[in-house]
């Protein structure tokens, strides 16, 4: 019962925001403030918090590969998905199904029903997963729907702007090398993260669309059948790798996250007369892993015990 009624208590802070948005009291403009102060302050936190002191497994270094693999394999999926489409319609279908919500929304839940331990594993594979959400899926479909790409310099430029990027790297060093963050850095950093699931759920609840139009809602369709799908597969291979049973929950409830929050940035870039549609994209993939993860946690956490 406790598990249920943290993910009621999750889902309960998404209908507040939304329910605020409706009433006037927050504006969905509060997102661009909100999303920076989790990118930039609570989710950096976060990954302090689950790492810090954690020794590391040289084993799992595969797994920061595996964040890029996934990326790649997805891009490939959206160019299937597109098909014939026209150019920036397949851009768009690269984009939106491309990329894992790790930040802004698993790690929200596997930071509060797993330990640290598997949590750290989580973030390895989010670093490949995060360095190609934040320019490298572009690139890559830029380049398919023959627009003018993102080069190298502006790609690397991006992901050193990247606060969490950076933390990972330094605790993924400070891991290797058996050292720690003393109590007086990690003190406020406990606090930040322990708001940053809350302020994740309220900014989803905030973003929350209901509206498409018809033309776009069968690509949409495809998109999110193709990317559930596939995961759904991805999740159950994920039980046949040779870590613990904790881990493969976890990776689990990764691959199962919505697609990346950063899609509308860059299907403005690539194509903005699709911008509310790769919104809409994201709107309904949160509720589809957020129904997802409902039926899947307490049976998963029953699996890692």
């Amino acid at each position: 019962m406790e598990i249920y009624a943290k993910i009621l208590g999750f889902m309960a802070i998404i209908l507040v925001g939304y329910a605020a948005k409706r009433l006037g009291l927050v504006r969905e403009q509060a997102i661009g403030w909100l999303s920076a102060l989790v990118l930039n302050v609570t989710l950096p936190c976060t990954v302090l918090r689950g790492l810090n002191g954690q020794v590391l497994d040289p084993a799992y270094f595969a797994l920061l590969a595996m964040g890029f693999a996934l990326n790649f394999f997805c891009l490939g999926l959206g160019r299937l998905t597109a098909g014939r489409s026209p150019l920036p319609v397949r851009g768009f279908c690269m984009i939106n199904i491309a990329g894992y919500n790790i930040g802004m929304f698993a790690m929200a839940f596997i930071q509060s029903f797993f330990d640290a331990s598997v949590f750290m594993v989580i973030c390895l594979c989010d670093v490949g997963n995060a360095i190609m959400t934040m320019g490298g899926n572009y690139a890559v479909a830029a380049r398919a729907a023959r627009a003018p790409g993102m080069d190298a310099r502006k790609m690397a430029k991006i992901v050193l702007l990247c606060v969490g990027f950076h933390c990972y790297v330094a605790m993924i060093v400070l891991s290797v090398l058996h050292l720690r963050l003393p109590e007086p850095v990690m003190a406020p950093v406990r606090l930040a993260a322990f708001a940053n699931p809350y302020l994740c759920m309220f900014m989803i609840g905030i973003g929350l669309k209901f509206t498409i139009s018809r033309k776009a809602a069968g690509t949409v369709a495809r998109i999110l059948a193709v990317r559930y799908a596939s995961a759904f597969l991805l999740a159950a291979a994920a039980f046949l790798l040779p870590v613990g049973s904790s881990v493969s929950a976890a990776l689990a409830l990764f691959l199962l996250s919505p697609v990346s929050g950063l899609g509308p940035v860059y299907t403005f870039k690539l194509a903005p007369e699709l911008l509310n549609d790769s919104s809409m994209c994201i709107c309904l993939s949160i509720l589809v892993s957020t129904a997802i993860y409902l039926v899947l946690i307490p049976m998963l956490l029953q699996h890692a015990l």
